[in-house]
């Protein structure tokens, strides 16, 4: 009794809503073990700008995935579509989620959702800053879920391939090979940018992480489709 005591204090600990997200891959790796619904966080709102890690247990290949809270207030779930997100918290958006799939895809679906990064940071007596005041990126294009995403405290590294991960992959007709990422040079000048050309498939593919360049605030990553011939 006192080890399932222990076991459930920490899964309660771990949903509960906090201020410092930036253990992003701590995040995944607990909705990769977590098989109930029950220990889901319901008490924060969501909001904004919000990164979530997603998993169906019943699905056994597949592996977490990335949700973001778009302005519309949404997230764009795989087999579902877009299911309202903001001001609702982890656990009502997956037991949402969880009656769609079980009216045509699963007979019984086990939703887990936990928060990775938070849209917005309290200020003030009760306002709030939400993520147009925080670093971000945007992601546009060829993904899983095109949006804005929260960058990680200033002295962790984020990657260009982390944000396409984090924006659920690439989408089936992505030119991998000649993603953009844009960079303003000049905050005052809009006209003046900096573009990269990258080759994605080089970093994920062939481990060449020496090309997986480090994206700064507001930069804009575009992926491309491909042309198809048919």
């Amino acid at each position: 009794m006192k080890t399932i005591l222990i076991l459930l204090t920490a899964f309660t600990l771990t949903f509960a809503p906090a201020q410092d997200t930036s253990s992003d891959s701590a995040a995944r790796a607990i909705v990769s073990r977590t098989n109930s619904m029950d220990v889901l966080d319901n008490n924060r709102r969501l909001a904004v700008g919000d990164l979530l890690s997603y998993r169906v247990v019943e699905d056994r290949k597949s592996a977490v995935s990335s949700l973001i809270v778009t302005d519309s207030g949404q997230v764009e779930v795989p087999l579902v579509g877009r299911v309202n997100a903001k001001g609702k918290t982890c656990k009502a958006v997956a037991t949402e989620i969880k009656t769609l799939l079980e009216k045509d895809y699963y007979h019984q679906a086990t939703v887990i959702i936990a928060l990775n990064f938070t849209g917005y940071s309290d200020i003030g007596r009760g306002g709030k800053s939400y993520a147009a005041t925080q670093d971000q990126v945007t992601i546009m294009g060829a993904v899983g879920q095109a949006g804005r995403i929260i960058l990680p405290p200033a002295e962790t590294d984020y990657t260009l391939s982390q944000a396409i991960l984090d924006a659920g992959g690439l989408g089936r007709f992505a030119n991998a090979k000649k993603v953009q990422v844009v960079r303003r040079t000049n905050p005052k000048d809009r006209t003046q940018i900096q573009r990269y050309i990258i080759n994605l498939h080089a970093i994920m593919k062939k481990g060449r992480l020496e090309e997986d360049i480090v994206l700064q605030p507001n930069d804009v990553v575009i992926v491309p489709e491909k042309f198809l011939n048919f």
